[in-house]
């Protein structure tokens, strides 16, 4: 369960603000968001992609991160702070799988990747079973009804996904979806 903090104060806040009060001025976020932060890093809250998308700009043939929250943003909105991380860390072979079975996943690959626009909310099944890789046949048959939203975030992930291999793992080429801080 969430644990919002209304206003600085309490052991575990206090105990934040000492440890990095430094790092939070010296870096210039704003008190202002001090609050929403401590809450986002305690119930680890990665909301970034219910206010940003990813577009390709083609004047500098790169790809930027654009507002796409119908409200907008305000710098003055205490939870206009977000929490960056890799997205998703995955084996090609259990990406399908993985959008289907893991909580959140495919809504936040979906509302990142801008396959869905972000007031959307995809609902899942949750599963409990190891991630063996699935043929097509096999994922299709599983019955889920996201399966073409599954379909549309796979054909775009590769406008974004980057490659890495882990040194003591090299026979297992790892793909992950990194996200950069917004400038």
């Amino acid at each position: 369960a969430d644990r919002p903090i209304t206003r600085m104060g309490g052991n575990e806040a206090d105990t934040f603000l000492s440890i990095h009060r430094l790092q939070l001025e010296s870096s210039g976020v704003p008190r202002h968001y001090w609050i929403s932060l401590y809450t986002k890093l305690v119930n680890e809250i990665y909301d970034a992609g219910d206010y940003f998308t990813m577009q390709y700009d083609t004047d500098a043939s790169s790809w930027k991160v654009v507002v796409s929250a119908p409200s907008g943003m305000t710098c003055e909105d205490t939870n206009s702070i977000f929490l960056i991380d890799h997205a998703w860390t995955f084996q090609l072979k259990h990406a399908r799988k993985q959008l289907l079975a893991i909580p959140g996943l495919l809504d936040r690959m979906s509302k990142l990747m801008g396959c869905i626009p972000p007031e959307e909310t995809i609902e899942y099944e949750e599963e409990e079973e190891e991630f063996e890789e699935l043929s097509p046949s096999e994922a299709a048959a599983s019955g889920s009804h996201n399966e073409d939203l599954v379909e549309k975030v796979l054909e775009t992930m590769w406008k974004f996904v980057q490659s890495y291999r882990i040194s003591h793992l090299v026979s297992l080429a790892m793909l992950a979806l990194c996200l950069h801080a917004v400038p």
